[in-house]
């Protein structure tokens, strides 16, 4: 099974989707017919204007549905889709969240009762961040508690 698959594993392609952070990769592209959402930081223009010097193809930058500013993530999505998402998908978003315990309670009221949430992580022992120590659990509980919107220098 590859990256793809272990991401979509169980989804079905009529699911309501939620992708964080789609940017030029989507793993569920509505081009392709997928019924997703995106939910990022930028426009699809303004992620066309970061991209188009980086080589990668524009076209598969998809319409953002949901532009995110800072605060709570829910809080960028109309109350009316709350709790209506049948997966969220977030592949190498929550290594940048500041809050993980917040982004967690946002996808608990993002999701529908029997949602799913995909994760992609990666894998510390095959990137840059080799030599970083782990961020342990006591720390996500410091980011939450000072509801953290910048990563700590640790």
């Amino acid at each position: 099974m590859d990256r793809l698959e272990k991401l979509l594993f169980g989804i079905e392609r009529t699911a309501r989707i939620l992708e964080f952070g789609a940017s030029h990769n989507p793993t569920a592209p509505k081009q392709d017919g997928w019924r997703s959402f995106v939910i990022d930081y930028a426009t699809q223009d303004d992620l066309k204007e970061i991209y188009r010097e980086q080589g990668v193809a524009l076209d598969r930058i998809e319409p953002v549905d949901f532009v995110w500013s800072g605060g709570a993530i829910h809080d960028a999505v109309p109350a009316s889709h709350h709790g209506t998402f049948d997966a969220c998908i977030a592949s190498h978003v929550l290594e940048h969240v500041p809050d993980p315990i917040s982004f967690f309670q946002s996808l608990d009221r993002l999701l529908a009762a029997n949602g799913v949430a995909s994760l992609a992580l990666p894998d510390k022992r095959f990137c840059f961040d080799y030599f970083r120590p782990l961020t342990l659990t006591p720390a996500w509980i410091e980011a939450f508690e000072r509801k953290s919107t910048r990563h700590s220098r640790r």
